[in-house]
């Protein structure tokens, strides 16, 4: 078994250049028996792997990924009683996806 991360910033560039078709990924392997020395490398191979579209657009929607974002809000250095708390609230605003609100509480 071979086992790779792979990056949000990869994920989205192997879905814009998959463009809805089946992922193509090319392993380049180099194998050496390391209790073998004298016969280094012992083989090279590139092996094509092919995920048909509905089984990787199925993994893709089961994948548990989270988003966020932080929005910088620059506010007075004068902290009222609720600062804390509408702070937050705001932040639970916009993991809600409710930003209009978020940026009203903040």
């Amino acid at each position: 078994m071979l086992e790779t991360t792979v990056p949000d910033r990869q994920l989205r560039c192997l879905e814009k250049l998959r463009a809805g078709a089946d992922l193509a990924l090319c392993a380049k392997l180099n194998l050496t028996a390391l209790a073998e020395t004298k016969h280094w490398p012992v083989a090279q191979d590139q092996e094509i792997i092919r995920i048909p579209h509905a089984t990787w657009s199925n993994a893709l929607t089961q994948l548990d990924a989270g988003a966020f974002v932080d929005v910088l809000i620059p506010i007075t250095t004068v902290e009222g009683p609720g600062h804390r708390r509408r702070i937050r609230e705001a932040k639970t605003a916009i993991r809600d996806g409710r930003y209009e609100h978020a940026v009203s509480l903040a």
